[in-house]
């Protein structure tokens, strides 16, 4: 039982750790539900406590041992659930670190998504083993911020005491990769904007004129548009807590305010701009939107993916290849500039603060174009 041990101490018994301070070395026997007993000094008087322990839990175990059960499957203050230290872990997250919206937002998904993994298992349950398995199971750039996300998540857990080492830390580091998207098109989002429901069509036509972030579109409220002056206010999230944040009056054109309209005029009443009448709901879900009608950000994403593979717009590509959502901010950019708004006008309303991002999200869109040169070398003379 337990992890294979190395130094002076290995071969002292199982269920047995130790602390040094000050050149001492300080023994004590691990229980089953995890909580510690100090057994002094003495290694010779320490390691026969252990092994009358070791035998007594074991006979009294039977053949369900609980020397043969994983340490920690016993749940005790020493080791809570993991879905309860969850819930202490958000809750210093909030109070600690000042994160963007959209930040926080990305953490309560992925705790969510543990929480439904993993609802019945207590810390100490977590090893090496069972968190790599997760992992491997993710594509590279997931694995990376699930991986980050999880050590952060159990180094919590070190700084409680209810666990002595990190199991995460012995993973696989990985690096994301290349991301592979292609750039939307012309004909792709028209084939998609020709089957799309009426909201996802609304939200298409937004976020090409408007150049916003999935986040923000999906909180844009009618309270921020002013048809009379022609303007549309947007504080992007994601620079909420930034020392200069992006916040925008945008003055709509006609695409924008024609896009604008047609949210505004759906017929449906609800105080966000992108919305939708799901044709049934459960309570859990109303609860956790905005409102029921309204969009989140997830859902925003999936239907477009779901109506863009439906309709074949992109089946010459690989599926992790085809444009999502997100790519339509970068057609958008590259529709301003082909009308000939200068860099200044489209970073402006993008929210782009560097050449190095607005140059990024251009990228491949433009058309290599040949350079004029000219071979007119003299031949030599014979």
């Amino acid at each position: 039982m337990g992890r294979k041990r190395s130094g002076r101490w290995q071969n002292r018994p199982p269920n047995v750790s130790l602390s040094t301070k000050a050149g001492r070395t300080y023994f004590f026997y691990v229980f089953p539900d995890g909580r510690r007993a100090s057994l002094g000094l003495d290694p010779s008087a320490a390691f026969r406590q252990a092994n009358a322990l070791n035998s007594h839990f074991a006979s009294a175990a039977g053949d369900l041992s609980l020397l043969e059960r994983p340490r920690g499957t016993m749940r005790s203050p020493r080791n809570p659930l993991l879905a309860d230290v969850m819930a202490e872990f958000r809750r210093y997250i909030g109070q600690e670190r000042r994160l963007a919206v959209s930040t926080l937002e990305e953490l309560d998904y992925r705790l969510a998504r543990y929480k439904k993994l993993w609802p019945d298992l207590t810390v100490r349950e977590f090893d090496t083993v069972r968190i790599a398995a997760f992992l491997n199971t993710l594509t590279p750039a997931s694995y990376v911020k699930n991986r980050r996300q999880l050590l952060d998540l159990f180094q919590y857990c070190c700084h409680n005491g209810y666990i002595e080492q990190n199991p995460v830390a012995l993973t696989l580091v990985k690096a994301e990769g290349r991301k592979v998207r292609r750039r939307h098109t012309e004909q792709g989002v028209a084939k998609i904007l020709s089957v799309a429901p009426a909201w996802l069509r609304r939200a298409i036509n937004l976020a090409l004129w408007s150049l916003q972030r999935r986040e923000d579109l999906v909180v844009l409220q009618r309270t921020q548009v002013a048809l009379d002056a022609g303007t549309l206010t947007v504080l992007q999230l994601k620079t909420r807590n930034y020392k200069n944040p992006v916040f925008l009056e945008i003055v709509m054109g006609t695409g924008l305010r024609a896009a604008v309209e047609a949210c505004l005029g759906s017929g449906i009443s609800c105080p966000y701009l992108l919305h939708y009448k799901p044709l049934r709901m459960t309570r859990q879900v109303r609860e956790a939107k905005l409102h029921p009608f309204a969009v989140d950000e997830d859902y925003l994403s999936r239907e477009f993916s779901r109506v863009r593979d439906e309709c074949r717009a992109y089946a010459d590509l690989r599926p992790e290849e085809r444009p999502t959502f997100h790519e339509l901010r970068a057609l958008g950019m590259h529709r301003y500039k082909e009308a000939g708004f200068d860099q200044e006008y489209i970073t402006a309303l993008s929210g782009h603060s560097t050449e190095a991002m607005y140059q990024r999200y251009l990228r491949d869109h433009e058309q290599l174009k040949p350079r004029r040169v000219e071979a007119g070398l003299p031949e030599k003379a014979n």
